[in-house]
């Protein structure tokens, strides 16, 4: 309770430091299926096919919803994931989608058939290869990397040969030094701050604003310069949209991405 009592003052000192802000509208809903599961982690877009995939996390069993670019379900029913997806991305080389999973499930890359429908997987490695059980991979096509938040630092695996590349430190809630400082009483490097979602980094490829992170509290979307790890913008979500503290946050064709539970369905936001 103290620590969340200063973290409150940490963020209104805060706020007075410099960042460029601006409000988010939702623009899409992608309903999924109403299989059982209640969690999602990743929304994916293919570029050639002009299709979101949104798998749901939990069980190899559960459903993957095809979308077409209006946001219209049009996968085949009964279409599962066949693996417990956690991160999920599009690699323009493969020209297909991949993953990483649940704790030490591995990565996969899936086979598409001739109407881009997922047919099989290949299993890229069967260990853990990433930070915690539930880190959500974000791609960095440029670089061939995969990046993954631990604590307050973003963790790039590479996305071929499928281990730590590199280590990116973030100040999280910071927008300057002073205010680095002062979190740094708070919470070590390796502990991600309460009122940020914990499993998910999203790589933007936006320059200065490298990296974004949930802030489950205030409902916004905090952008990070990667180079030096402070917050650069803000984006304020509408207060009606869903923010959980692990999984349930994408990001996909320029679009954000946020799960709800109840109703089984990712908003998006732009």
């Amino acid at each position: 309770m103290r620590k969340l009592f200063f973290l409150t003052v940490l963020l209104l000192f805060s706020a007075a430091s410099f960042a460029q802000r601006s409000n988010m509208e939702e623009v899409m809903i992608l309903q999924m299926p109403t299989d059982p599961g209640a969690r999602a982690s990743s929304v994916a877009w293919h570029p050639t096919l002009k299709r979101y995939y949104a798998p749901k996390s939990g069980n190899a069993v559960y459903s993957m919803g095809i979308f077409d670019p209006e946001g219209n379900l049009i996968s085949p029913e009964g279409l599962q994931t066949n693996f417990d997806i956690r991160g999920f991305w599009y690699n323009p080389k493969l020209k297909t989608f991949c993953a990483n999973g649940y704790n030490d499930d591995g990565w996969v890359t899936y086979k598409l058939d001739k109407d881009g429908i997922p047919a099989d997987i290949t299993h890229d490695v069967e260990y853990m290869a990433q930070p915690d059980v539930h880190s959500v991979g974000s791609f960095d096509a440029k670089n061939n990397y995969v990046y993954f938040l631990k604590g307050q630092n973003v963790i790039a695996y590479n996305a071929s040969k499928f281990d730590e590349a590199k280590k990116i430190r973030l100040y999280i809630n910071s927008k300057n030094k002073d205010a680095a400082e002062l979190m740094d009483i708070l919470y070590s490097e390796d502990e991600t701050p309460e009122n940020v979602n914990y499993t998910t980094v999203i790589y933007t490829g936006i320059p200065k604003a490298e990296f974004a992170l949930l802030n489950v509290e205030d409902k916004t979307i905090d952008f990070y310069d990667m180079t030096t790890g402070y917050i650069t913008r803000i984006s304020k979500l509408p207060s009606d949209a869903p923010a959980e503290t692990m999984l349930c946050f994408s990001y996909a064709n320029n679009i954000f991405w946020l799960f709800d539970l109840g109703n089984k369905m990712w908003h998006g936001y732009r």
